[in-house]
């Protein structure tokens, strides 16, 4: 394990399938897996007997950002990689993020997300263009935005590299799920306005 890369992967879980266990599996050649547990009620000891990860727990499902940067104040390496637990990254990523991290001339990595959709690879269409900043030097980034986040770097930074290998993002495996996980962030979105409007309206209109 001392020989890994200084990187720690970071990963949010709040449910489980087959794309957990293969997005953990692909970020072994890391030094540190971090897993943010949402209430999954996964039986993780069992899967620590096959990978090495470190698991904590977050309950909060309103806001993604302060989840992530929460997360980030547990990491001891140099750099974090944040990865869905529907993604999974292969073995051409991992040696380029490897060689850019050794590299150490950029703040940040940014990688092109290709979609995989009730097994097919998308080929065309507004996914297909994506590109999203998932590797950051500890200290130089944060995340911003409570449900759509980002990984933003922090003013007095700035280079990023984007990557030439694509990580691979299993979106959905079945019309159900599609439907659901709509359904999922359109609600919470919701709530999320509603509860802005009400603090924006005790603000203008105090008791």
């Amino acid at each position: 394990m001392t020989n890994k890369p200084d990187i720690t992967i970071i990963i949010p879980c709040h449910q489980f399938d087959e794309r957990v266990e293969k997005a953990i599996a692909s970020a072994e050649w890391a030094k540190e897996i971090l897993i943010i547990d949402q209430n999954s009620k996964v039986d993780w000891a069992t899967l620590q007997k096959k990978y090495h990860f470190s698991v904590i727990e977050h309950h909060d499902l309103t806001n993604f950002s302060e989840m992530k940067n929460q997360a980030m104040k547990e990491v001891q390496t140099e750099w974090v990689f944040f990865l869905d637990s529907d993604e999974f990254i292969t073995h051409e990523l991992a040696k380029e993020i490897e060689q850019r991290i050794q590299d150490n001339s950029y703040d940040a990595l940014s990688v092109q997300r290709v979609d995989i959709f009730l097994n097919k690879v998308i080929f065309h269409g507004e996914t297909r263009s994506v590109i999203f900043t998932r590797v950051v030097k500890m200290g130089r980034g944060e995340w911003s935005g409570e449900v759509h986040e980002e990984l933003r770097l922090k003013h007095e930074y700035g280079k990023i590299k984007k990557l030439s290998s694509p990580l691979f993002h299993e979106s959905h495996i079945s019309i159900y799920e599609f439907i659901q996980k709509i359904n999922f962030y359109t609600s919470l979105l919701a709530q999320i306005r509603k509860e802005q409007h009400i603090i924006l309206k005790s603000v203008l209109l105090p008791v």
